[in-house]
This record gives C-alpha cells, sequence and structure tokens, in this order.
C-alpha cells in the first residue's frame, strides 16, 4: 500500500512525514519541487513531482498511490486545487483519501476559512471515494508568527478578545493523520481534533513567560488594529479572513474540548505550556 503525502513540508506535514518515516511504511511525498523536500525533509525521503494545477503531473504522482493524505493552500472563496486532486485520484483508482479541514467547518455560517474547507468536504464526500476528514483547531505552531512581538516588546497582541479556544499540536495533528493512514476502521468519518484544554491568549502569553522566564503580557486590540498590522504582511484577503476567524473565536465557536487525539492515538495531547517549553527558544 503507498500512501501519497501532500503538503509535506508545511506546518502539519512535516510531521505526518514523520510519523510514517516511524511506522517503516511506504509512501511517496508530492511536491512542486521535489529537491526542496529533499532540503528539508531529509535525503532519503522519496519525492515525486506534483503540480495541483497541472492534470498530467496529477495523474503521474499517483500512479501507485492507494491512500493520499491531502492537505492544499486553498483561497476564498474556493479550492480548485483540492478538487482537481479528488477528481484526479478517483480517475487513479485511489481508494482512500484522508483530508486535512479546519474545526467548524461543518458549521453554518461559520467563518471563511471553514466555508472553503467545508465546500471541499462535501466535494470529497460526492466523489463516491473513502474519506476521512480530519478538523483540527488552531495550531499552536501559529503562535510562532507572533515571537517578533514577543521578542521585541514582551507583548502577544490578538483581537480575539478573551475568546477560550482548544489549540492543537501539530505534532498530534501528525500523529492523528499517521494513525488514520496505516489503520483500518476510521473509513468514512469526520474527527475533530482539539488540544487537551481551551485556553485564552492571556494564559497563552502567562505559559510563554513562565517557559522564556520573561514577562509576557497580552494586548487585546481591535479589529482595526489588527487589520493595519496584518496589513503591512499580508494580502488583502488573508488579514479578512483572519479577522472574520477572530470573530469566531470570540464567538465561542472553537472553545470546544474532546478526547479525539486520545482515542485515535492512544496519548494525550500536548498542552500549551509543555508546547510552550518545548519552543521556547523561538521567544527569546
Amino acid at each position: 500500500m503507498m500512501i501519497l503525502v501532500t503538503g509535506a513540508t508545511g506546518t502539519v506535514g512535516r510531521y505526518v512525514v514523520a510519523e510514517l518515516l516511524a511506522r517503516k511504511v511506504k509512501f511517496v511525498v508530492g511536491a512542486r519541487h521535489p529537491e526542496k523536500v529533499k532540503e528539508v525533509l531529509g535525503p532519503d525521503i522519496l519525492a515525486v513531482p506534483l503540480d495541483f494545477d497541472d492534470p498530467a503531473s496529477l495523474k503521474r504522482a499517483m500512479q501507485s498511490a492507494k491512500k493520499i493524505y491531502l492537505l492544499t493552500p486553498g483561497e476564498p472563496p474556493d479550492d480548485p486545487q483540492a478538487k482537481a486532486v479528488i477528481d484526479a485520484a478517483r480517475e487513479a483508482g485511489v481508494e482512500h483519501i484522508v483530508r486535512q479541514s479546519a474545526l467548524g467547518a461543518d458549521v453554518s455560517p461559520g467563518y471563511t476559512i471553514g466555508q472553503v474547507h467545508r465546500a471541499v468536504e462535501l466535494y470529497l464526500l460526492a466523489s463516491g471515494m473513502t474519506a476521512t476528514i480530519l478538523r483540527p483547531n488552531h495550531f499552536m505552531e501559529n503562535l510562532l508568527g507572533m515571537a517578533g512581538t514577543v521578542k521585541a516588546e514582551g507583548k502577544l497582541h490578538s483581537s480575539s478578545g478573551e475568546a477560550r479556544m482548544s489549540m492543537i499540536a501539530a505534532k498530534d495533528i501528525g500523529a492523528v493523520a499517521a494513525h488514520v493512514l496505516t489503520n483500518e476502521g476510521f473509513e468514512n468519518q469526520s474527527y475533530d481534533l482539539t488540544g487537551p484544554e481551551a485556553v485564552t491568549y492571556g494564559e497563552i502569553a502567562d505559559a510563554i513567560g513562565k517557559a522564556t522566564a520573561r514577562n509576557v503580557q497580552y494586548v487585546s486590540i481591535t479589529d482595526d488594529q489588527a487589520r493595519e498590522a496584518m496589513g503591512k504582511q499580508m494580502p488583502e484577503w488573508v488579514v479578512e479572513a483572519l479577522l472574520d476567524l477572530a470573530a469566531y473565536d470570540r464567538s465561542g465557536g472553537l472553545s470546544k474540548v474532546n478526547k479525539n487525539v486520545e482515542m485515535i492515538t492512544g496519548k494525550v495531547p500536548q498542552d500549551v505550556r509543555a508546547w510552550a517549553l518545548e519552543h521556547a527558544a523561538a521567544f527569546v
């Protein structure tokens, strides 16, 4: 059984690869630039050309694949790349697709990024192929994008207010994905994936402060302040999608906690304090 992994050099994908390596199963990474995969993940990784926008490339990459881990950089209002992979997989006789979606994608009206993921979920479910949908909450690794202001000012900024979010570490998502890809019994199921607790940004700032032996303060900012700050670094659609996500945070939509990670992997997911200790060097 050959597994094709997409998005392998991303936040979660590299942990999927690490888990598959540990399990000693056959897999191949599909990427636009296979040589870069080897630079990031190691020279022994089998990587093949895969261009989401090139049907011939998709067909070649799937020649021996029976299962696919599908992760694409979808942009609102649609994700044609994910749908192209699904179409190619169906034609190639792929047996099972494990799709990385997002927590709350199945909630209506939800939020912009979740809506894009939901459209792909429905397209996959209508394809007739066996599917498993994983819906992780905010990645703890997203906090690394805030490390600059923590290092420079000792402050963590967000427009999510006092929202509680059951953030999850990327390595726990990767462990779930690898388990689902290499075991039976998860077909045609959807799993919301959360960390072990719902935390506020104030609690996250405290965890980072204790991990780095620094005074780290959480500063709640307005959407307009967030828009101005993010607008200097990101495309407009990304800024607006993230502001919509922050509003969904404030509504309590991402505060749910479950034990799906432990149920699937047999291990309790990492909490934010342990994660902060592990990544303390990034914040000093």
